[in-house]
């Protein structure tokens, strides 16, 4: 076994040797620049991805520099990256494919810069699975201006193919109807489809 004591590894110096596995893999010590030590397999650790503790992998990724990679927040992002560009989803045609677009928000940071403030107040109230990125005209672009914070519900209120129904001088969709008569929404669409509330 080669002795690689005070060898370099990107951020991480050998100390010394720590163990041998019943498999034959050698672990050693390591000191991280930062200060943490740690115990890596040997041949693990030339490798780019293992020369750290942990502490610089934002540093040697350019996406997970903003700390938020794997959050909710992040992913709500990523999704909304998604829908606007690939054209390989079946869903991009109801998104770029209608000219929405969220070009101003192709980078995470300004997205973050934007929304994350009111994420974390929609997210006290609702919850966090029950906070998503909503567009106020559902024919707009994302942008600050056009987005909020909704849930799903909330959502579901906001499509294209919602339908509205006025009912003397107000206007509902058949879900806020129904729990506006406390029925079923099944009953809402019942009464409806068969004119119980025509002039």
């Amino acid at each position: 076994m080669r002795d690689i004591t005070g060898d370099k590894f990107g951020f991480l110096t050998a100390i010394k040797f720590s163990h041998k596995e019943k498999s034959g893999k050698n672990f050693w010590e390591y000191r991280c620049d930062c200060g943490n030590t740690v115990t890596r397999r040997m041949n693990d650790v030339p490798t780019r991805k293992n020369q750290s503790c942990g502490c610089k992998r934002s540093e040697l990724n350019p996406m997970r520099s903003h700390g938020m990679f794997g959050t909710r927040f992040y992913g709500i992002w990523s999704g909304m990256i998604t829908r606007c560009t690939n054209v390989k989803m079946p869903f991009y045609k109801n998104y770029s494919g209608r000219g929405i677009n969220c070009v101003v928000w192709n980078k995470f940071e300004q997205f973050r810069d934007d929304m994350y403030d009111s994420y974390l107040k929609h997210v006290d109230e609702f919850g966090e699975k029950q906070t998503t990125i909503d567009r106020i005209d559902n024919s707009g672009n994302y942008f600050k201006e056009n987005c909020k914070w909704s849930t799903y519900k909330e959502q579901g209120s906001n499509t294209r193919s919602t339908k509205f129904t006025t009912i003397g001088n107000k206007t509902k969709t058949s879900v806020e109807w129904a729990k506006y008569f406390n029925i079923t929404p099944q009953a809402m669409c019942y009464r409806l489809q068969h004119g119980w509330y025509k002039d």
